[in-house]
């Protein structure tokens, strides 16, 4: 029995859009439910950093002549800003794996939303997603350039299509 994990299955991708989101990136929350009189109500909480995390991936997304309406592979890589505590120099000055929240899922989850109807008709189109996440690199600053601090957080999207 063949697995479909393998390439051959996946249909071939003519088309590329790559970009970066310069905000840090904020994860979706996730829905909740409450008791009302009628029943109950699912819903997901609003969030002004969620909001605003939203409207740069879609300002900082290229505008496409015609949006796709077939399978979708998107490959992001989550960049969060490092701990002051972790730019001295007992820390590799490039990008670190992040292992802590938030988690990847909801990252990609908010992204994935808000480019609805801007590079697919609904996420349902992705067939294949690959995230990953990593603390910002250091960067030197400062009166003397010396000052190891964090460098900016933000996102890489490569979309095919």
């Amino acid at each position: 029995m063949s697995s479909p994990l393998n390439s051959k299955y996946l249909p071939p991708f003519s088309a590329k859009v790559m970009f970066y989101v310069k905000h840090p990136p904020c994860p979706q929350p996730r829905p909740k439910a409450r008791r009302l009189p009628m029943g109950v109500q699912i819903y997901t909480p609003n969030s002004a950093k969620v909001k605003a995390w939203k409207d740069a991936v879609r300002s900082s997304c290229p505008v496409l002549k015609e949006v796709p309406s077939g399978p979708v592979r998107v490959s992001s890589a989550f960049v969060i800003k490092r701990p002051q505590a972790m730019c001295g120099k007992a820390y590799a000055p490039e990008y670190l794996v992040h292992l802590a929240k938030p988690d990847i899922d909801n990252l990609l989850k908010g992204a994935l939303d808000a480019l609805k109807g801007v590079l697919w008709n609904d996420d349902s189109q992705v067939l294949l997603g690959v995230a990953e996440k990593y603390y910002s690199p250091v960067v030197f600053g400062g009166k003397s350039g010396r000052k190891r601090l964090p460098g900016s957080p933000g996102a890489f999207f490569l979309v095919e299509y």
